[in-house]
């Protein structure tokens, strides 16, 4: 019997998965999208804590379908930070003012393949500005926009195992570095009331421009979120900087309100 396209595809999923277990590396849009005039709102604060700073961050996030194939999306994040080196200080600002259309190019009874285009206004600083500094000064990121391609399939009929996976590129208009994005998914739905769920989240820069920011990170963040009822989910999570350049790695938590709509 040949090889037939399904039986590439299914390798390729289980090469990600398998991938994810293996090499395990901050919220990743869902390649699926929202069903006409349905909404999504998710509420996040999340304590991060390095060698000589910590951040609080609360950040916003929404999506709108606005038909069964186009999504729209926006955040918005704020933080708080306190840098405790040779120069104690504290500052805050804008980490974060996104907003993206996503669209859903095809669809199969168990996977989905989309792209998503992202406008990322200049904001006032955030915590990989923190390197090896001895004083504390924030940079102000530039504006910038970013393309990327999301994938996600249901290895189970039923959805309760899923993995998705998205790449993208940042192309800076100001003086920062381009970025390539990348990320895995694994969701595991033992209830119908319970989802757990471990995400790869991965920057690398490609260090064509030294007067922004420059930097690498390879991220692993377990979560875990219980869905009260149809409208109404909670998830508690971790993260954990694997591995970073030009930035101190550090780990944090958070808790994250889902508000459907």
């Amino acid at each position: 019997m040949g090889t037939t396209l399904t039986d590439i595809l299914r390798l390729f999923w289980l090469c990600l998965l398998l991938l994810q277990i293996a090499i395990p590396a901050s919220a990743v849009a869902s390649p699926w999208p929202l069903p006409e005039g349905n909404g999504q709102t998710i509420t996040r604060t999340e304590q991060f804590t390095a060698r000589t700073f910590r951040q609080l961050t609360t950040s916003f996030y929404s999506e709108y379908g606005v038909s069964d194939k186009t999504t729209l999306i926006g955040k918005l994040a704020y933080a708080t930070q306190e840098y405790g080196g040779q120069f104690p200080s504290t500052t805050q600002g804008l980490t974060a003012a996104d907003v993206s259309i996503q669209h859903l190019f095809r669809r199969t009874d168990h996977s989905v393949y989309a792209g998503r285009i992202t406008y990322a206004a200049e904001t006032e600083m955030d915590r990989v500005l923190q390197a090896e500094n001895t004083r504390f000064e924030p940079i102000t990121y530039g504006n910038a926009v970013e393309i990327a391609f999301l994938a996600g399939h249901s290895i189970r009929k039923d959805g309760t195992l899923f993995v998705s996976a998205e790449t993208g590129f940042r192309y800076a208009i100001a003086d920062d570095a381009d970025l390539i994005n990348f990320s895995i998914t694994t969701g595991f739905k033992p209830s119908d009331r319970w989802l757990f769920m471990a995400k790869s989240l991965n920057t690398v820069s490609l260090q064509n421009d030294s007067n922004g920011v420059d930097y690498d990170v390879f991220r692993f963040e377990p979560s875990l979120v219980f869905h009260r009822n149809e409208r109404v989910s909670y998830a508690l999570g971790a993260s954990y900087d694997l591995h970073g350049r030009n930035l101190q790695t550090g780990s944090s938590i958070y808790l994250s309100v889902w508000n459907r709509f």
